[in-house]
């Protein structure tokens, strides 16, 4: 993982030895120990932008640019680019997608579940600069995953995996009966492109 240490990020390590091709995985945690990869989307060039949930450093949401995504699939080690830094307002990645116009959709919400709020954020690729998306109110929702609908909007897909817990209930996700395993959508209209 020499990776994480020639992009000045400070992380601990932790090794798992597996039966896949790549054998063993080691995946760094911050201080804190929090270490997740949430955010999954089209690179330029054919390869994947992947979106850390945490850690978020220095405030700044972290983007690891796979570019061989392909290779990978076949056997071969993972090659990764530069280390991309995205000012989420101290939040970490929790969806991403690419958008026809190319532009990335980015949620961002809290590096450990809490009630903290989730904001939808858009972004070029290539400038410092997100503009956050104006939506209709988020409160009660966890929108971890979203795709694009083509003439309407972002659907926005709301984790409700653990709503029962917060009504001292059984979490919907460990629910027998399976009507009880849910989660809410919500379409949110998006800027036009610049």
């Amino acid at each position: 993982m020499d990776f994480f240490n020639d992009h000045a990020v400070a992380f601990a390590l932790v090794c798992v030895d597996t039966p896949f091709p790549t054998g063993r995985i080691c995946r760094p945690t911050d201080a804190q120990g929090r270490f997740g990869f949430e955010g999954l989307a089209a690179g330029p060039d054919g390869g994947l932008l992947i979106g850390l949930r945490a850690p978020v450093v220095d405030g700044m949401a972290l983007l690891l640019p796979m570019l061989n995504p392909g290779a990978v699939v076949q056997g071969q080690a993972a090659a990764f680019g530069p280390l991309q830094r995205v000012d989420l307002r101290g939040q970490g990645v929790r969806s991403m997608t690419r958008l026809a116009d190319g532009r990335l959709a980015i949620m961002a919400g809290p590096e450990v579940d809490s009630d903290a709020g989730f904001h939808l954020y858009l972004w070029d690729g290539l400038s410092a600069v997100v503009t956050k998306v104006k939506t209709p109110d988020l409160t009660g929702l966890r929108p971890e995953a979203m795709f694009e609908l083509p003439d309407r909007g972002l659907m926005l897909l709301s984790d409700d995996g653990n709503l029962g817990k917060k009504l001292g209930l059984k979490d919907s996700k460990d629910a027998e009966a399976p009507e009880r395993r849910q989660f809410r959508s919500l379409v949110v209209d998006l800027p036009q492109g610049s």
